[in-house]
């Protein structure tokens, strides 16, 4: 009935966003060992704030991220941008989670694709285009899949709203929790924490923790696991938080006692 029971999961995500994984893995009975290896910041710029005093040129603005709304509406008010001028544009988001963050913000989502992956949304978003032109707000990190796809055939402009930074600050107590907790699974939402992980780990603790089960988000950041060197990697059916945990319940509800 509680597959995780006693299970101990690192949660690798930022502190703002680490909360729902732990509850996902608490509903099961895991025991869930945060460790923030990201934060975001936003990136104040005279290019953020032209973009935002102009926004009424654009037809579209496209969500590739719940961070990437979250940072949007920061500058947005801090530059004193109202709400109607956001509201009169179509939005599309990459997927669920997004279109979540903008109804928080009262902000209605136009388009969203049925693959939550930024190729799915531009390929899909493609069916969309008209002469209108096309804002799309990303992080410093982000994939360009969608600028690539739809750029030749759309006016696009991109916005690097917000900064993923490493966590430096909490090396020495990432290394000693990963020593003094017996983990069973890892957790990795993105390529982002994945390259955070190896660059905070000491080489000589990576042995101890490289087979253990690297749970990944979707494709993208398995693959940044194999590079890393993660030896035992999964991803979820949905590439979802949700998604994870039931991937997480279901592998340790089938290896059982079995260690």
């Amino acid at each position: 009935m509680f597959p995780l029971k006693g299970r101990r999961i690192l949660v690798t995500r930022s502190a703002e966003q680490a909360a729902s994984f732990t509850n996902c893995i608490e509903q099961q009975s895991g025991i869930s060992v945060e460790i923030p290896l990201l934060y975001f910041k936003s990136v104040l710029s005279e290019e953020n704030l032209h973009i935002l005093r102009h926004l009424h040129t654009f037809k579209w603005i496209i969500f590739t991220s719940s961070n990437g709304v979250h940072f949007f509406m920061e500058l947005c008010e801090r530059y004193q941008i109202p709400l109607s001028i956001i509201k009169e544009r179509s939005i599309a988001a990459v997927g669920r989670k997004t279109a979540n963050t903008l109804a928080y913000y009262n902000l209605k989502t136009d388009f969203m694709p049925d693959t939550y992956t930024g190729e799915a949304l531009g390929k899909a978003f493609l069916n969309e285009r008209d002469n209108g032109a096309v804002l799309v707000v990303q992080g410093n990190l982000a994939r360009q899949k969608v600028v690539e796809t739809i750029q030749p055939y759309m006016e696009v402009e991109t916005a690097i709203m917000y900064e993923t930074c490493v966590n430096v600050k909490i090396k020495e107590v990432f290394n000693r929790t990963l020593q003094e907790n017996q983990l069973d699974a890892l957790t990795f939402t993105s390529p982002s924490t994945v390259k955070a992980f190896k660059q905070l780990i000491e080489p000589s603790l990576f042995e101890t923790v490289q087979s253990l089960l690297c749970m990944c988000i979707g494709p993208t950041t398995e693959k940044e696991a194999e590079q890393a060197g993660f030896t035992h990697r999964m991803i979820p059916d949905h590439q979802t938080v949700e998604g994870m945990c039931e991937a997480l319940g279901s592998y340790f509800r089938e290896k059982g006692n079995d260690d």
